[in-house]
């Protein structure tokens, strides 16, 4: 028995032991807990406290008890000023009732989800936050013992709002200085600001009339004045303009700045639809501008509205103006003008036309009164059954596309220039002249025309100095001449130097005297060929008997005797032309069709003007002709050339000769063309450079590389061509101080398949073939073409010919 008390005394102090050590465990874990617990609480208190948004603790009484820093900068207060006092302190007193109220829902646990509670700032400002809440519970989870809130400043997004709204409402219910005057007091109000104008640029954007002044809570009498020396004058410049603070100090001689012990200053540029400066808003105030970004946004939201609204105020003035100017011209132009309104029948079909109103031409030019006039139909009016051009005009008022038409009024049996155009769907109105007398002049011009144009013999008229101003189209098919070419030059571009001076002596003798001379004529063709005339040659005079001019009558008695080789020649020719045709028609189609489009479109004009006798501009439109025509000649010489060239039917014939003197010879040719444009062309080919070559095919080259340069050279520029022997070549360069060639044309140059042909700097047209062939004909001899150039600094082509050519 004494074994087992043993015993159980032992084990005793064993769970005594344990015991023990189990308490020391809690009390370490105890306090691990507290110190987990406080660093839980450090750190949601620190969350609170350096939130981004605005947060606030009350307890069951309404008091706060806990602000943090971000609800420190919302409100202007300290959080040791607010702690323990009435959360209604934070209320604006318009607004108190209605925020308690809210507040206090929350006691009975509801909770504040975005609702919008004004602020009231330690400064007298309101603010507006956008609160959202939670309630804090005791042990029970029962007992409200706090609650919790979390804000969000929506200040500058209300202003915002509320600007929108006011530009809303104040858009539909005011016009002109209504708006602008109710904008100028919105801005003061909304902003704080002591002054507000909105002003109109004048012409120049020197001077500025205001529109609206508002200042210290009252509107003042607009005003004209400089914006020079003023910050308006900055916002002018640079389209908007904020200065915070200092104002008054950097523009001092502001005398409004000044006066008012101005601040700060913020204004903006109104802009009108095409981009342009017509007004501009400034603000003032005697404080600074604290928030800026808030202001210019709100300025920038106005000034459409503004600027749309004096858009709309200009036009409405230029409306008016034009108005005014209109019936002016209404009633002192010299055309006939009349307002119509058609008439439709039952299946919107026009049948007739009323006329509304008429100017005072009208009763001159159509012999009818205004009284009889208004308000007649057409077919009354004029006494006919359908209204006269009723379909013209009813598509005209249709689609609203002008017309424009001459036409024999059979009614009053006059010609007339109709102008017709639309104001309105359904309407039409009419401004017309009285040609009749111009027409029938025209028709008698026109018989004798028709009788020189399709006279079967060439026509010639040339003024005292023997120039020509009139040649038909006969002279043109004998010729080769066209009537462009042939207008201002002397018939001497005909001699073919067979003629004698003393025969052309006793010509001129005759007719300066007042008798006819007639004679045969062995002249030249354009293309050089010979052929024979017989011309009758006498003076015309006015009806004082004074010689103004000399009319030839001319006959090509050639064609009588060479009439089949004249058939065999085309056909050749036509043949030729075929097959050049046939392979090269889609490189030249576009170029070749270009100058023939203004041969002929000027060539109209000119018949036409000729018709009616105005003189005016011809040569001109001569010059362009003549211009086109050459351009064409060109590609359809190159053309010809490369065509040959292709198809083995050109022959190429190598012969000694000196190369510095087919230098000079092309050179001289092209001598006229640079002279027209003042560039000197030099030469540093030394003589005695004989080359084995064909000297067509290389005056060819040098012909077209110089003519580019001269293209391609400004006025006053200079052209260089130079030689330089190597061992087994000889290279001739062709340098310009032109206006160079980019750098993704230079590789298009000589590709046939990318044919090339830009303007001149005079608008020179070229073919587009030129270089091709002078890189055929190179590589004929065995040589090599390129070109070096840059842009602005001129290029240089520069050909190869071997020395010994086999």
């Amino acid at each position: 028995m004494g074994m087992k008390k043993e015993k159980k005394h032992k084990n005793e102090n064993i769970i005594d032991n344990k015991d023990v050590f189990s308490n020391e465990i809690d009390a370490k874990n105890r306090k691990l807990l507290n110190e987990e617990l406080r660093q839980t609480k450090d750190y949601l208190e620190n969350l609170i406290d350096y939130a981004n948004a605005p947060i606030i603790v009350w307890d069951a009484a309404y008091k706060i008890t806990r602000f943090n820093y971000a609800f420190e900068h919302f409100s202007g207060y300290k959080a040791i000023e607010v702690i323990g006092n009435p959360i209604d302190i934070l209320f604006p007193e318009s607004s108190l009732i209605d925020s308690l109220e809210l507040i206090k829902e929350t006691s009975a646990g509801e909770k504040l989800e975005s609702v919008e509670i004004p602020i009231l700032h330690k400064s007298g400002d309101i603010h507006i936050a956008l609160w959202n809440s939670a309630n804090i519970y005791s042990s029970d989870k029962k007992t409200i013992i706090a609650t919790i809130a979390q804000g969000q400043d929506i200040t500058d997004r209300k202003i915002i709002e509320n600007t929108l709204l006011f530009l809303s409402q104040t858009g539909e219910h005011s016009k002109g200085i209504d708006f602008f005057t109710s904008l100028a007091k919105h801005l003061a109000e909304t902003l704080k600001m002591d002054y507000v104008c909105i002003d109109r640029l004048l012409e120049g954007n020197l001077e500025a009339q205001t529109l609206a002044q508002y200042f210290d809570g009252d509107f003042k009498d607009n005003i004209v004045y400089t914006l020079k020396d003023t910050p308006c004058g900055d916002v002018v410049d640079k389209s908007i303009c904020c200065f915070t603070d200092s104002v008054q100090h950097l523009f001092p001689k502001d005398e409004v700045l000044q006066e008012m012990n101005a601040e700060s200053y913020i204004g903006t540029i109104l802009w009108d639809s095409n981009s342009q400066k017509i007004g501009l808003i400034a603000i003032i105030g005697r404080k600074r501008i604290t928030n800026p970004n808030l202001v210019k946004s709100i300025l920038q939201l106005v000034s459409v509205s503004a600027a749309n609204e004096l858009e709309r105020r200009k036009a409405e003035q230029s409306i008016r103006e034009s108005e005014a100017k209109f019936r002016s011209l209404f009633t002192q132009m010299s055309e006939g003008f009349a307002l119509h309104q058609l008439i439709y029948d039952s299946e919107y079909k026009a049948i007739d036309y009323k006329i509304i109103d008429i100017n005072p031409a009208f009763e001159t030019q159509i012999g009818i009164s205004a009284e009889k006039a208004k308000n007649s139909m057409a077919t009354q009016l004029y006494g006919v059954s359908e209204a006269p051009y009723l379909e013209i005009y009813a598509n005209v008022a249709k689609t609203a596309e002008p017309y424009f038409f001459e036409s024999y009024f059979s009614p009053l049996d006059k010609y007339f220039n109709i102008s017709v155009f639309s104001p309105n769907s359904g309407y039409f109105a009419t401004i017309f002249t009285d040609i009749t007398e111009r027409k029938r002049s025209e028709e008698q011009i026109t018989k004798l025309s028709q009788a020189m144009e399709q006279s079967p013999v060439s026509i010639v008229i040339t003024n005292l100095k023997g120039d020509i101003e009139y040649v038909n189209p006969k002279f043109s098919i004998i010729t080769g001449f066209t009537y462009e070419e042939a207008i201002g030059n002397n018939p001497r571009i005909l001699k073919s130097d067979e003629t004698t001076s003393d025969e052309y002596k006793e010509l001129w003798e005759n007719i300066t005297s007042g008798k006819e001379w007639r004679g045969e004529f062995h002249n030249k063709k354009k293309n050089g060929e010979l052929y024979w005339e017989f011309a009758s040659i006498s003076p015309i005079k006015n009806n004082e008997g004074v010689i103004t001019h000399f009319l030839a009558v001319k006959e090509d008695i050639t064609e009588r005797k060479k009439i089949d080789q004249s058939i065999k020649e085309s056909e050749a020719q036509l043949k030729e032309l075929n097959a050049t045709k046939d392979k090269f028609f889609s490189i030249i189609s576009h170029d070749l069709r270009s100058p023939f489009n203004s041969i002929l479109g000027f060539s109209e004009i000119l018949i036409d003007q000729i018709k009616r006798m105005d003189y005016k501009g011809i040569d001109e439109y001569a010059k362009i002709i003549q211009k086109s025509s050459f351009r064409a000649l060109d590609l359809v010489t190159n053309l010809l050339e490369w065509s040959r060239l292709q198809t083995g039917r050109i022959d190429f014939n190598p012969e000694y000769f000196e190369l510095h003197a087919l230098i000079k010879e092309t050179t001289e040719l092209l001598v006229d063309s640079a002279q027209q444009k003042s560039i000197n062309i030099f030469s540093e080919s030394p003589r005695n450079i004989p080359v084995f070559a064909d000297k067509a095919m290389i005056s060819t080259v040098l012909r077209n590389i110089i003519s580019n340069a001269i293209k391609f050279t400004n006025t006053n520029g200079k052209i260089l061509i130079s030689t330089e022997q190597k061992q087994n070549e000889l290279l001739v360069t062709v340098s310009d101080n032109g206006i160079g060639i980019k750098k993704e044309i230079l590789e298009k140059l000589f590709r046939i398949e990318e044919t090339y042909s830009t303007k001149g700097t005079q608008n020179e047209q070229g073919t587009g073939l030129g270089l091709i062939l002078c890189k055929e004909f190179i590589g004929k001899h065995g040589g090599k073409i390129w070109v070096k150039s840059e842009v602005g600094n001129g290029s240089k082509f520069i050909f190869s010919i071997p020395k010994f050519n086999n």
